[in-house]
């Protein structure tokens, strides 16, 4: 049938009281390794890359197409065309991300930096925190704005934090991709060290102020609904009117 639970992603080797999780996606594991350019997999990740790919081959058909100025097919193909010009894109390198680097470069102050964050957040990048609406979790008919620890290039605060062997050397192959990242980007030969260990610094303060991965199961801890004034006065030295407003 075309829907339902496939039972031969069962692994039946397995007792369900032993291994629940084993015995029932132990013969789909099997079946779908994680492939060499993902860092995880799941039937997600496979509906995910099917969606992209079906949008690929729509976008392939839209290029052939004669379209009229100014219409959406027009400002799609034109789109679809820029992100594929492979010479263009390899001749202009980092050059375009050049004016966001001058707006940093010129944030002065706390004041700056906070409305640089919200001018980012304009344009779809995510900066120092994370901001998202969805349903308010104890009442599923109103949408909130939900406000969120963020700010970090690896995929937990602990990848900063601990200290065994593995943690250690993911640290180093972090810091590595760092320097070839500012090598990429750099305008003209800087001390790469100085800034490589300011982004870790500030990274890893993000690191100790966010909560663990156990904390945030707990959804009571996640709930702090509030209006605007009251988180101004948590976090009193960001200025939140002039953020949101922004």
């Amino acid at each position: 049938m075309s829907w339902g639970f496939n039972v031969s992603n069962i692994d039946k080797s397995v007792k369900p009281t032993d291994d629940f999780y084993q015995y029932a996606n132990g013969n789909w594991l099997r079946k779908n390794p994680i492939p060499p350019d993902e860092s995880r997999w799941g039937s997600f990740y496979v509906l995910r890359k099917k969606s992209a790919e079906a949008l690929r081959d729509i976008l392939k058909e839209t290029v052939k197409k004669r379209a009229r100025i100014g219409s959406n097919l027009q400002k799609v193909r034109d789109f679809y065309l820029s992100a594929m010009n492979k010479k263009k894109l390899a001749k202009d390198g980092a050059k375009p991300l050049f004016m966001f680097f001058d707006m940093i470069n010129k944030a002065s102050c706390k004041d700056d930096i906070v409305s640089l964050a919200a001018y980012f957040r304009q344009i779809g990048i995510p900066a120092l925190w994370s901001l998202n609406t969805d349903q308010d979790m104890k009442n599923n008919k109103i949408v909130a704005l939900y406000l969120e620890q963020g700010g970090l290039g690896l995929p937990d605060r602990d990848y900063y934090l601990k200290t065994d062997k593995k943690s250690k050397e993911i640290r180093k192959k972090y810091v590595a991709y760092i320097k070839k990242m500012y090598r990429l980007t750099c305008r003209e030969k800087t001390d790469s060290k100085k800034a490589i260990d300011a982004i870790m610094k500030i990274e890893t303060m993000l690191a100790k102020a966010s909560m663990t991965r156990v904390e945030r199961r707990d959804y009571e801890k996640q709930y702090n609904k509030m209006p605007v004034s009251r988180l101004a006065r948590m976090a009193p030295s960001i200025d939140w009117e002039k953020y949101f407003e922004s």
